[in-house]
């Protein structure tokens, strides 16, 4: 329990210096984070894949792991600082190639909103996650999640939005 603690407020840290949210916004989700992993812990709430999320920001974010949207933050720390990092102002076109329920498609939708991202999952149980966190068109415009066969034999439902 003790390296989770530790792991977790090193993360809040290296959050709180990297991200470009607003402090509020960087609040609400310690905040949000931490009850998550209060009622997973305390076995109020059962983790479920395809079933467990929190609403944050005003959208339904599923999550991954028995430690809700740590995951979540982990990516959006080492991501935001590759970007800043290496400069990268915009973005036209991204793939996500094991986009997992979207993480990274979010982070990107939020930091470049003209970009068109094509989210590749080939778990169906994942991907129905991912369909239902891209399916919100005011957020997701110009988003679209496509589910592979692991061998590439077919896809289903290969542009959700045209």
């Amino acid at each position: 329990m003790f390296w989770f603690v530790k792991t977790s407020l090193s993360l809040d840290f290296s959050f709180f210096k990297v991200s470009s949210w607003s402090l509020f916004r960087k609040i609400e989700f310690l905040f949000v984070k931490y009850r998550e992993i209060f009622l997973l812990k305390m076995g109020i709430k059962k983790f479920k894949l395809g079933i467990n999320s929190v609403r944050l920001f005003g959208r339904n974010i599923f999550y991954d792991s028995p430690y809700g949207i740590a995951g979540y933050q982990r990516m959006l720390t080492s991501h935001q600082k590759m970007l800043k990092d290496e400069g990268i102002k915009d973005l036209n076109t991204v793939i996500d190639v094991g986009a997992n329920v979207g993480f990274f498609s979010m982070m990107i939708r939020d930091r470049f909103p003209g970009a068109k991202i094509f989210a590749i999952e080939p778990i169906p149980t994942i991907f129905d996650c991912l369909k239902k966190i891209l399916r919100m068109r005011t957020v997701f415009k110009r988003c679209f999640p496509i589910w592979l066969i692991i061998l590439g034999i077919r896809t289903q439902n290969p542009y959700l939005w045209k």
